[in-house]
């Protein structure tokens, strides 16, 4: 069943729900249905067939008319589900990734496999106009789609975008910055364990001690890193030698890339949301972002690092909240 006629077929069962209720309660003849129960969302899971022997997978949740697409659900679905009160989100992760087929074929691995990956997304749905919400990488690969299908989207949303131009003078500092977060004792460690072949043997121990030494750096208030779990370890497609291939073509296809020029094209509203100690995505690429687009605020997020909805999920999901129904924040500022 397409999104639409589900999303509608929801409206209409919590009409004839309430006015059942309503009939009841006026004739005496029971209690009327607890709207806990009659505001239940719909939640669906399935795959999306890109292409032959690759499929996308899905976790739909359906409350509403308006729809808000998110990639990379494996990372976001756990802090952004609550986004779905009174709309539907889609939730789907990237080829190669997450709960995803894997693709060993690095030439069909790239920036634009995921554009064309989200326009089947779309399709598949059956979905005229959407949202979109992207996170770090995926803040750059949203942008890219809407500048290739304008028609087709409504507002967008960037958390942590990675820089919109590769020689990012900011770059180098972020870089010192993710440095210094890391454990030395636990990387000469993660060193070891690569030189005596346990990253591919045990990929599972590898994976959990690869993001204990490195889980710090996507936080800026390390008292938070309790509150967030990572993928589960068992996902193939995120064992750190995978990742190595994935990310290795990811970067090819990016090649040296300035989007600035083309950001000023775009006319659908852009809310960037950024961490001011940001070591994976600097902080400045953000604001370089905001600037670049001619309908653009940039929410500022004082001392978060690349999970700002992780460590301030109450100031950022409201903020997305308020952008998604029309409204910019009070917190967002145009950047000059």
């Amino acid at each position: 069943m397409r999104l639409a006629e589900s999303a509608e077929r929801l409206g209409r069962t919590r009409k004839i729900m309430t006015v059942c209720a309503l009939a009841l309660m006026l004739a005496g003849c029971g209690e009327p249905r607890d709207e806990s129960v009659i505001d239940e969302p719909t939640v669906e899971e399935g795959w999306v067939e890109v292409e032959p022997a690759v499929r996308l997978y899905y976790k739909a949740i359906i409350d509403g008319p308006q729809t808000v697409v998110v990639p990379a659900g494996f990372f976001l679905e756990e802090p952004l589900a609550a986004l779905a009160g009174k709309r539907t989100v889609i939730f789907y992760d990237m080829r190669d990734r997450g709960r995803s087929d894997s693709v060993p074929d690095p030439r069909r691995l790239g920036i634009a496999y995921d554009v064309s990956d989200l326009d089947a997304v779309r399709a598949h749905f059956g979905i005229e106009r959407l949202n979109l919400v992207g996170w770090s990488y995926l803040g750059m690969m949203v942008a890219m789609y809407a500048l290739e299908h304008p028609e087709r989207v409504e507002r967008i949303v960037q958390i942590g975008p990675v820089p919109p131009r590769a020689d990012a003078p900011y770059r180098a500092e972020a870089i010192k910055s993710y440095q210094e977060a890391v454990d030395s004792v636990g990387l000469q460690r993660l060193e070891e364990l690569v030189a005596t072949g346990v990253r591919e043997r045990e990929p599972v121990r590898f994976y959990r001690e690869y993001w204990q030494v490195f889980k710090p750096t996507l936080f800026g208030d390390t008292s938070k890193i309790e509150s967030y779990d990572l993928p589960p370890a068992e996902l193939a497609n995120e064992w750190l030698h995978k990742l190595d291939r994935h990310f290795q073509a990811k970067m090819a296809s990016i090649g040296e890339y300035d989007w600035r020029a083309e950001a000023a094209r775009l006319e659908a509203p852009v809310l960037t949301i950024h961490g001011t100690r940001d070591r994976n995505a600097p902080y400045e690429g953000g604001r370089e972002w905001a600037r670049s687009f001619p309908q653009a605020r940039l929410l500022t997020v004082e001392g978060a690092a690349h999970l700002p909805m992780v460590e301030q999920a109450e100031l950022v999901l409201a903020a997305i909240d308020r952008f998604l129904n029309g409204e910019w924040p009070e917190q967002a500022r145009s950047v000059q």
